[in-house]
């Protein structure tokens, strides 16, 4: 019992898991040895039953706690991350970019050009994010306010 216990403590110096699982193994051979003392009787199936707890504990168990402790986050780069949200049109925009206008996206105001496959869009109008250039969002009409 207090081998899996020192097991368990020396894991916190690692990141490998390997032993958090010896001390699984040995603790669950210390708790066979109280259940069944024909186990605790001979040193060789304790030395079996913790190698094989051991084993099977860090195959079945290992890859989900890793999985679980070091997932892979998907990380977007500033401009992907916009690309196909929606925003509020503070102001008119006018077509093909000439003229650009302000959207609001998140909590911020942003300066705004129509891209090529939109209709005009009104102040008001809700807009989605086709791209981004700078610190230019290029939007299309998704609803508009007025009819």
């Amino acid at each position: 019992m207090v081998v899996g216990i020192i097991f368990m403590f020396a894991e916190g110096f690692t990141v490998s898991f390997a032993f958090f699982f010896a001390g699984l193994g040995a603790l669950a051979t210390a708790l066979a040895c109280y259940f069944y003392p024909f186990i605790a009787e001979s040193v060789t199936r304790q030395l079996l039953l913790f190698s094989a707890m051991s084993l099977v504990s860090l195959l079945l168990l290992r890859p989900r706690v890793m999985r679980l402790l070091y997932r892979k986050e998907t990380r977007l780069d500033g401009r992907k991350a916009f690309i196909g949200k929606r925003a509020k049109a503070l102001t008119d925009i006018r077509m093909n970019g000439i003229e650009t206008g302000k959207v609001l996206f998140d909590g911020t105001e942003w300066s705004a050009t129509q891209s090529e496959d939109s209709p005009g869009i009104v102040a008001g109008s809700t807009v989605e994010i086709v791209q981004m250039e700078g610190l230019t969002l290029h939007v299309r009409l998704v609803h508009s306010e007025y009819k």
